[in-house]
């Protein structure tokens, strides 16, 4: 934080003129870096701001990107069960294989 610089005051009205000038000189420079720490302020607040908006854009999609990989998967699943099960036909042990790798995968 900026110290104020307050000259020692002379004798009559040159040391309060000076006085005075100093006094508006510091006010000057407070009220810049005021200026400058808010600006700093709203900057990092924005970002804060587009960030969250940003997060919330991402839980969005990933929660339809599984909803909509799910559905096709669980059909997988589903229709590997099956074949594991002989339904339509047998099959043979290397096709059972690949039919486990593919419900494992799924």
């Amino acid at each position: 934080m900026m110290q104020p610089n307050v000259p020692n005051e002379g004798t009559g009205a040159a040391g309060a003129s000076q006085a005075d000038h100093q006094l508006a000189v510091n006010l000057r420079a407070a009220r810049l870096e005021l200026h400058r720490k808010t600006r700093e302020l709203e900057t990092s607040e924005a970002a804060r701001a587009a960030a969250e908006d940003m997060l919330q854009r991402m839980i969005a999609f990933f929660d339809l990107a599984s909803h909509d990989l799910r559905t096709p998967l669980t059909a997988i699943i589903g229709y590997s069960d099956l074949l594991d099960m002989g339904i339509p036909e047998r099959l043979s042990d290397g096709s059972r294989e690949r039919v486990q790798r593919i419900r494992t995968s799924a």
